[in-house]
């Protein structure tokens, strides 16, 4: 009965040090936050500039046409992120296929059907985008992506999501 009456000592187990641990590297993170919050890259006022970026679409149905026009504000697939605001009305024109006989001579066939749907379309553009020029010389949109000619990228709207190919980038004037 005495051993009942007794109590048993409390010990701090491996579980509660852990505990105790996340708490303290917790604490300690976001009092470092607080101190270098100025001295932070991403705290810094980046002056973005406006960039005109060429691009080009290959064999798109020819029905999503309507939806590249003048205006039209487009982000990042992967990310959501603004990308930019479509200048003027793209320049279209049959989508071609690019095949090689049997005697290695290279045909070019256009597709111009007239059935709905079936209609291919290649497309040239222009967007201008908002992007500075990092310290390693490299286009970064929206002062954190790297962009560059002849590079691929995934973008939306609400209507459409594309892929288009970079063909050149400018300084807007």
């Amino acid at each position: 009965m005495n051993q009942e009456m007794k109590t048993k000592k409390k010990r701090l187990g491996a579980l509660d040090i852990c505990i105790l641990v996340a708490i303290l590297l917790c604490i300690f993170g976001v009092a470092a936050r607080m101190v270098f919050r100025d001295n932070s890259v991403m705290a810094q006022d980046t002056k973005l500039d406006t960039y005109t970026v060429h691009f080009t679409v290959s064999d798109i149905r020819s029905t999503s046409e309507k939806f590249l026009k003048d205006g039209k504000e487009f982000y990042l697939h992967e990310t959501g992120e603004y990308f930019g605001v479509l200048v003027g009305d793209p320049s279209t024109q049959y989508a071609k296929k690019l095949y090689v006989d049997m005697y290695g001579n290279t045909v070019e066939v256009d597709n111009n059907t007239d059935e709905e749907g079936l209609s291919r379309s290649d497309v040239a553009g222009t967007f201008q985008v908002s992007a500075t020029m990092g310290e390693n010389g490299f286009l970064m949109l929206n002062g954190n992506r790297v962009i560059a000619p002849n590079q691929e990228i995934q973008i939306r709207s609400r209507e459409l999501f594309i892929n288009i190919k970079i063909t050149s980038i400018a300084k807007a004037g």
